[in-house]
């Protein structure tokens, strides 16, 4: 997820691009500010999964500018606040949500 004030922006960002629009963008996603944005991301993710019909699974990669450092703040985020439905993906450094009929009957 990129926040930017243009397409142009992220387009550069996503190119990986060597200018200074990419490199704004690039560091501001790890700052105080990105924070903000990733938890907005997590609420919107939590009403995916309420909508998530019984069988099918969700995946969150982490793939920012620092994505070990952003794995690394997610892992402990989906440990102490989430359910336990999720698995990690130490080597893909992402999340897996699978919805089954079980947890639904709870």
């Amino acid at each position: 997820m990129a926040v930017s004030k243009s397409n142009r922006q992220i387009n550069d960002w996503m190119n990986k691009r060597k200018n200074k629009r990419s490199y704004r963008l690039g560091t501001q996603l790890n700052g105080k500010e990105a924070m903000r944005f990733q938890l907005f991301a997590v609420s919107e993710l939590r009403k995916w999964i309420y909508a998530l019909p019984i069988g099918d699974s969700i995946v969150f990669k982490c793939e920012s500018v620092q994505p070990s450092k952003q794995f690394r703040i997610w892992k402990k985020w989906f440990e102490r606040k989430e359910d336990s439905g999720w698995a990690v993906l130490e080597n893909k450094k992402g999340f897996v949500y699978y919805k089954s009929a079980t947890l639904e009957l709870k």
